[in-house]
């Protein structure tokens, strides 16, 4: 690995807990404007998956400043990392689909302001 790849890595650990806070607003924003216009079992089943992929997050880091960091692991590290955010990535893309409603443009337009 390469020391820019291996120091990408440690900083997507490093920074990754910095952003809980943006993610609690952007996901009560999500499910305030979807409350009006999409079923409340869509909503809370949403909401369950976004908040085991966060608690999904806090672990994976957890082990990451547990273990070593050593360059020879940084690879499997940035595995599970793309991993996660492979999941958590569709998540967020499955929101388009879950709360924008095309009959009520401004759903589309309220998911949309999410996702930017």
């Amino acid at each position: 690995m390469t020391p820019v790849r291996a120091d990408s890595v440690r900083t997507f650990y490093l920074q990754t807990r910095n952003s809980r806070a943006s993610v609690v607003v952007v996901t009560a924003y999500m499910i305030g404007t979807a409350a009006s216009y999409t079923p409340w079992p869509t909503i809370a089943t949403w909401a369950a998956v976004q908040l085991a992929t966060q608690v999904a997050r806090e672990l994976l880091v957890r082990a990451w400043f547990r273990h070593s960091r050593a360059d020879a692991a940084l690879g499997r590290w940035a595995n599970v990392y793309t991993l996660y955010m492979v999941v958590t990535g569709s998540l967020w893309g499955s929101t388009i689909f879950l709360f924008a409603h095309p009959a009520e443009p401004i759903t589309v337009a309220l998911t949309l302001c999410c996702l930017y």
